[in-house]
């Protein structure tokens, strides 16, 4: 397994992905233009065996239909960096959980992002807190690392925000918690974003989500 050590010599690429992976929520926080599958729904990643379940009245996109609703989001914005990569990079976005139909928010859409990343496909020295902190390098940080227990693993933890605007020009602010484990062979990572009024008023239904992440292969 490696290491909790924060790792500082790592290449301004891996930053860049890392980053764009962890925090890919942010990009599609306002949803996609096709419909979903509506909740209640598990999803489990079959590399890693990683499992989450999204809450009644949430909508879940993965697999084809995530990368089509991803590669929509990223022509819309003019950034293809936050479509979903290639099948077999280093890094994967396989699931997203949102409030509201995407395509159909009335506000913002408070999203959650899960992310597989293949440690061999990483410089070896690469750690856990190294994925959180380049993952939130841009960001404001609200609150340090710390370790929390989700599913019998340990993960870290962090809290951060970001100033964002949208198509009007108005600036608004959002709220991310980003946590992250990683084993022998995959780390995940998992990003709440939401606007700062909304976290309060949907953070039962982010605790639920987290309470529900299963790991059957427990090192990963």
């Amino acid at each position: 397994m490696i290491t909790q050590e924060l790792t500082m010599n790592c290449k301004h690429g891996i930053r860049s992905l890392v980053a764009l992976a962890l925090l890919a929520g942010l990009g599609l926080l306002g949803g996609c233009k096709k419909s979903s599958v509506s909740a209640p729904a598990t999803f489990r990643d079959q590399p890693s065996q990683f499992s989450i379940t999204a809450p009644e009245g949430w909508f879940m996109q993965s697999g084809d239909e995530l990368r089509k609703q991803a590669a929509g989001e990223a022509a819309r914005l003019g950034d293809p960096r936050l479509g979903t990569p290639a099948r077999g990079a280093s890094h994967e976005m396989i699931v997203r959980i949102t409030r509201y139909l995407p395509g159909q928010a009335p506000e913002p859409n408070p999203t959650v992002v899960c992310t597989r990343f293949d440690l061999r496909k990483l410089p070896p020295e690469t750690t856990t807190e190294s994925l959180l902190r380049m993952g939130t390098a841009t960001a404001r940080v609200e609150r340090d690392p710390t370790n929390v227990e989700l599913a019998g693993r340990v993960w870290q933890t962090m809290t951060v925000s970001r100033l964002m605007r949208d198509a009007t020009g108005k600036q608004f602010e959002v709220v991310q918690r980003v946590y992250l484990t990683a084993g022998e062979r995959w780390a995940i990572g998992l990003t709440i974003s939401a606007l700062r009024e909304q976290y309060t008023r949907y953070e039962p239904a982010f605790d639920a989500i987290l309470k529900s992440i299963k790991l059957e292969n427990s090192s990963l």
